[in-house]
């Protein structure tokens, strides 16, 4: 589980860029992340992006503290779902992102999906 702790580490600084850009930062938003039609991104949708980033951003951190904690555990697994479901319909549903805007966060959730699904069937 040392490995993983590493990698949530990891996830954990880079959720934490996304939720500083988020906030002080937001034409990068437009720009990096929905720049399939960057005016839906207005402040207040900024604002709640950052948010949800730092709570995931706190459920990376928690878990990788305590990644014998399985509830926790299983929290953090399902943010990596959700992110990665909110990344497949604003880029291939709503048209909100591009492909190339969505890597990063594919490959960050993906890897994290299959790690700590396979991880929680091995429990």
């Amino acid at each position: 589980m040392e490995k993983i702790s590493i990698w949530l580490l990891t996830v954990a600084g880079l959720r934490l860029l996304g939720a500083s850009q988020a906030f002080f930062n937001q034409s990068r938003i437009k720009s990096n992340v929905y720049s399939g039609d960057p005016k839906l991104a207005n402040p207040l949708f900024c604002r709640l992006f950052g948010s949800w980033t730092l709570m995931s951003f706190t459920l990376c951190i928690a878990t990788a503290f305590n990644p014998f904690n399985k509830p926790l555990y299983f929290c953090t697994f399902v943010s990596f779902l959700i992110a990665a479901g909110h990344f497949i319909t604003e880029c291939f549903i709503f048209k909100t992102s591009r492909i190339k805007d969505s890597i990063s966060p594919f490959i960050v959730a993906g890897t994290s999906i299959m790690w700590m699904g396979y991880q929680l069937l091995n429990w």
